[in-house]
């Protein structure tokens, strides 16, 4: 991938991200779990967008799960084992009473 194609790339996940935090900033009261693996190559934590984002989100939570022998890449969102804790926790501390 050229330079001019990854930079086209970053920028479009950007404006999706602001539009993603603008429509959650209309709901003030959604929790938000955000989970990202390190070695994610579509979303790359170098960038830091997900913090940056996350501190805008209310009740955001981000997960960075280290890189391991189970992570995937950007794939790792289809490996469940791998976050599935994370959500159920995620769940439990922001279940309605």
């Amino acid at each position: 991938m050229s330079l001019p194609d990854l930079a086209a790339v970053l920028w479009r996940q950007r404006d999706l991200l602001e539009r993603l935090v603008y429509r959650l900033e209309c709901d003030q009261h959604a929790p938000v779990l955000w989970i990202n693996s390190a070695d994610d190559y579509i979303n790359p934590p170098e960038l830091g967008i997900a913090e940056r984002m996350v501190k805008e989100m209310p009740k955001g939570k981000f997960i960075l799960i280290p890189i391991s022998d189970a992570t995937r890449g950007h794939g790792t969102h289809t490996v469940a084992a791998i976050w599935k804790n994370y959500l159920a926790e995620f769940m439990q501390e922001t279940e309605s009473r």
